[in-house]
């Protein structure tokens, strides 16, 4: 079971140093988990540093910890993104950004298809979801999060990224699917579908089409099923799983 698990961003951890707690995280410790002095807890920066150690608590709203073990978690040999249209709502955006830290999502950029209804964009409060995700799942790396406002958009600020396209059967040529050796990235478009231009941007761009099965699944289903195929198959969920 992990400790409970504090956001400190951009900090450095040595050992045998005391690092203060934000006042907020402070508050969390000692009113809403009320933890006691000398419990051990964990902090991470959001960047792959963690310290573990006692809590020290000098007040209501102010503690540190004294990191009594340091480390740092390695960046992976594959930089993996999710590209997702705009849901319908904020909400579901949340909720995929959650999802995408709970699988050990990378990146996660939202782009506007032609058929959103509404342009993205990033919240505070999404910012929010993620690092609350982290700390649930002891990931010590928060997602890059972005927007893209069309597709053809995401496209170019990633030419060298090889694409895998969640689409019906049919929508994209068939490709030969082979070990993905570099930065790689699943495309979800929205519940309406991918349009003829988007496919053909796809094509053009060499995206290997995936399928997700016959049912038409919401949004953040697809999402989250799309990166756990693709995540599985590199390694990167445990057990990998095989049909042969």
């Amino acid at each position: 079971m992990l400790p409970p698990r504090f956001y400190i961003p951009n900090a450095a951890f040595l050992n045998g140093q005391e690092v203060v707690l934000p006042t907020e995280e402070a508050h969390h410790a000692v009113r809403v988990l009320r933890l006691v002095d000398g419990d051990t807890c964990m902090v991470f920066n959001g960047q792959g540093a963690w310290a573990l150690g006692p809590l020290r608590i000098y007040g209501k709203n102010r503690a540190a910890m004294l990191s009594a073990e340091t480390g740092e978690d390695p960046l992976p040999r594959q930089d993996f993104l999710m590209a997702c249209a705009w849901p319908q709502s904020a909400a579901v955006a949340d909720e995929i950004v959650a999802r995408a830290v709970d699988l050990g999502v990378d990146r996660v950029t939202f782009w506007r298809a032609e058929r959103s209804q509404h342009k993205p964009a990033l919240s505070q409060r999404m910012a929010r979801v993620a690092v609350a995700s982290c700390k649930q799942c002891g990931r010590n790396r928060l997602p890059a999060l972005a927007v893209a406002a069309r597709l053809e958009e995401l496209l170019a600020e990633n030419p060298s990224r090889f694409w895998l396209a969640a689409v019906e059967p049919g929508l994209l040529p068939h490709a030969e699917r082979s070990v993905i050796q570099g930065d790689c990235g699943v495309v979800i478009g929205p519940e309406g579908g991918f349009t003829r231009n988007e496919a053909a941007l796809l094509r053009d761009a060499g995206a290997v089409p995936i399928s997700l099965g016959p049912q038409v699944l919401r949004t953040e289903v697809a999402a989250v099923t799309a990166c756990a195929l693709v995540l599985n198959a590199l390694g990167r969920l445990g057990t990998r799983l095989s049909a042969g």
